[in-house]
């Protein structure tokens, strides 16, 4: 019974729960046996005594080799239903035991990047397919190239992807995409619209970044605005989101915290432009201003006309109001879209008035006396930037080397 519990649990057939179980870990198990000693009742009362395969395997190896390629819990779900297998969670035990018998040769579990399962990276990855190793290059080769798609455009569409050529090609591809855990996707009528999320060089993403590195939030609408006519400063080979999928994405991005209408980002804010240093000195605090006026500032600047054109009608750092028509567009910068801020920003002043409430008295002894309303203050200033701008020479610097400070008397903070 020994014998058989070990050869059950290698399989992954066991009531172990054993996944892609070594010789060293089953030995242990049963009785400390060494690895050579597992290996060999596994090869004396299993393997030795194969003389062809069983008719069940044979069955289950009917139904997987139908396809080059399945999704793993459709393939368990097929076999379950056809009374093949009990309750597996996972194929790897089973495509090893058919292998043994000389069966479903060349195929394979992979993650859904289509990195092979191995016992290390089994539990980094919940998604899993099963691949025949004939088709595997191709189906690299196509991923490769979706990875490419979403870059100028944001979202990237399934059908601007080269290289698939048949109907089964496009699923298998589609079927890698959905279940990538770095990416976000979803159907606009038949179309499959994506993006990896841990890819450098996305324009959404990198316009993101600007737009957070000069407001803290951000209402969505106004978010979904300016990321979309941002997308439009270049010209792409396949078609731009929608607005719509540009909102659903916001909200369901793992880059972005979306609360009462209130977009805030999860991610590093970037590092603005020259052109973009120059715009945002220009418009600061100035709220909504007449395309024509901001040119001309920009002109005076020495900023060249296509520069100017990208910053004034393509930044993601400014909100347009385009009502009254071409011609007569009023512009608005990000930080002063203040509107759609403000409830956010009670929240976070009760929050802070709160616990400055709590801490009675402010001085603190240490080596001198510190106030000990100084990291809170530091916290309401600078959030979770690491880097802000000077209030008096509006460079930016190091959060660390900055100081929070009042100038009015203390008595009447």
């Amino acid at each position: 019974s020994r014998n058989h519990s070990i050869i059950l649990d290698y399989y992954g057939f066991g009531a172990d729960d054993q996944i892609m179980p070594t010789y060293e870990a089953l030995g242990q198990i049963h009785g400390g046996l060494t690895r050579e000693r597992v290996r060999q009742l596994i090869e004396r009362n299993y393997r030795d005594h194969l003389d062809g395969p069983l008719p069940i395997a044979e069955r289950v190896d009917a139904v997987i080799t139908q396809r080059d390629f399945w999704v793993e819990p459709d393939l368990l779900q097929q076999l379950q239903t056809e009374s093949l297998i009990g309750n597996f969670p996972t194929l790897v035990g089973i495509i090893d035991y058919l292998r043994s018998q000389g069966l479903s040769e060349g195929y394979a579990v992979y993650h859904a990047n289509l990195e092979k399962v191995t016992r290390s990276s089994y539990s980094k990855h919940e998604a899993r397919v099963v691949c025949n190793e004939s088709k595997l290059g191709s189906l690299k080769k196509h991923l490769k190239a979706a990875y490419k798609v979403p870059g100028l455009v944001g979202l990237g569409k399934l059908s601007y992807v080269k290289g698939p050529k048949t109907t089964e090609d496009f699923k298998a591809l589609k079927e890698l995409i959905v279940l990538n855990e770095q990416t976000w996707s979803a159907l606009e009528g038949e179309d499959l619209w994506y993006i990896f999320e841990n890819s450098d060089g996305n324009s959404l993403i990198n316009a993101a970044e600007k737009v957070f590195s000069i407001v803290e939030s951000i209402g969505l609408d106004h978010l979904t605005e300016m990321l979309s006519h941002s997308l439009r400063r270049r010209a792409a080979n396949s078609e731009f989101p929608s607005d719509n999928l540009i909102r659903t994405w916001i909200m369901q991005s793992r880059h972005f915290l979306v609360e009462d209408g209130l977009a805030s980002f999860k991610g590093t804010p970037g590092d603005l432009s020259d052109g973009e240093e120059i715009l945002c000195n220009i418009m600061r605090g100035r709220g909504a201003l007449p395309t024509p006026e901001i040119t001309k500032a920009l002109a005076a600047e020495g900023l060249g006309s296509a520069n100017i054109g990208k910053l004034v009608f393509n930044s993601p750092l400014l909100f347009i109001d385009r009502k009254g028509g071409r011609g007569n567009y009023l512009v608005t910068l990000a930080s002063d879209l203040t509107f759609y801020q403000n409830s956010k920003n009670e929240k976070r002043y009760d929050r802070f008035k709160d616990r400055l409430s709590k801490i009675g008295n402010t001085d603190q002894t240490s080596s001198g006396a510190r106030r000990r309303e100084q990291s809170i203050l530091a916290d309401w200033i600078f959030g979770q930037k690491k880097k802000r701008r000077c209030a008096i020479c509006q460079q930016k610097y190091s959060r660390k080397a900055l100081v929070v400070a009042h100038k009015k008397k203390r008595s009447q903070c």
